[in-house]
């Protein structure tokens, strides 16, 4: 009778309502099924635009669909948070600093949404050392010489680091030592034209990526005077920490991390987030990130993501409202 498949047809519908929606997707055979956007506000060549390019030709390669990076440098990250916000649901992640995602909206409030809420944290992925770096003439060899030649010559020294908490922190160092005073000279990031700059003498100092301007510091054609981290950098093992230097308010550091789109279901995101340490784990990758002087972040979790990004605007807003987006 038409009565018995009929009722158990509605019975295993009823049973198949009643598990969470997020475990009734299977996302991971149900997404991606076409090619995936990564955007990153990043320049090629940049550690970011290189962890970026890594970590999605393997995401590539775990999920059988092309992963193409879009690359939306600039103004604090602007341009690549809107085209994240403007993507389809499913369409895109989005590989950021934590800077841009944490920082840039309090600095710039016309972007006009909250990227912690717009946005879907899926897990931090690489530590990106930061450090002091001055033209190998300039005649100092430490951090504190650094700040004796910036007392002798007020006012005539000029500085860069990359937007956002780079250029905060330098700010902040200077006003530590007593309000130093330096020229702020805006660039849009750290690389070949402003290490040209560096080298050239016509900066006189840099906080910025290891992974930018190591190479040169080995060389000899910059020296590094100390790193802004926890721990020293494992591309320049021999110079100091800021707080080895006697400087230890003095820290900033990037953090690299995936996030998806608005109403990520959480299975789906700690699914990506289990993917992108397979992908950072992959022969040559790891050894690649490491040679760049990037660390790597394993086991970075939706909620831990979301916890780091929030502890970073705390830690940020308070410098974000003193200083602004002004150059002086």
């Amino acid at each position: 009778m038409p009565r018995g498949p009929l009722l158990s047809r509605r019975t295993g519908l009823s049973l198949l309502l009643s598990i969470p929606a997020t475990a009734r997707a299977q996302p991971r055979r149900s997404w991606p099924q076409r090619r995936v956007r990564l955007i990153a506000p990043a320049a090629p060549g940049s550690s970011l635009d290189l962890v970026a390019r890594l970590v999605g030709e393997r995401l590539g390669e775990i999920w059988g669909q092309p992963v193409a990076l879009e690359n939306r440098p600039g103004a604090d990250g602007i341009p690549a948070l809107e085209a994240m916000a403007a993507a389809a649901p499913g369409e895109a992640l989005l590989m950021a600093n934590h800077g841009a995602l944490s920082v840039t909206p309090l600095l710039h409030p016309r972007l006009g949404f909250d990227p912690l809420v717009e946005f879907s944290p899926i897990a931090d992925l690489t530590t990106d050392p930061f450090g002091v770096v001055v033209p190998a003439g300039l005649g100092v060899s430490d951090l504190a010489g650094f700040v004796r030649l910036l007392r002798e010559r007020p006012g005539a020294l000029n500085w860069t680091a990359p937007p956002g908490p780079p250029t905060l922190a330098m700010r902040a160092f200077l006003r530590d030592q007593g309000d130093l005073r330096a020229e702020f000279v805006a660039f849009r990031g750290a690389g070949s034209a402003t290490l040209a700059e560096l080298a050239a003498g016509r900066i006189q100092a840099m906080l910025a990526p290891v992974a930018a301007f190591g190479g040169a510091a080995r060389d000899g054609q910059l020296r590094a005077l100390a790193v802004t981290g926890a721990a020293r950098a494992a591309a320049l093992p021999g110079v100091p920490t800021s707080a080895e230097a006697g400087f230890p308010a003095f820290r900033q550091e990037g953090v690299h991390g995936l996030v998806g789109w608005k109403g990520m279901p959480p299975a789906l995101a700690a699914l990506i987030a289990e993917d992108a340490a397979t992908a950072l784990a992959t022969e040559g990758t790891a050894d690649r990130l490491r040679a760049l002087g990037l660390g790597l972040r394993s086991g970075g979790t939706p909620a831990g993501f979301t916890a780091l990004l929030r502890e970073q605007r705390d830690h940020w807003g308070g410098l974000a409202r003193e200083f602004g987006t002004g150059t002086g």
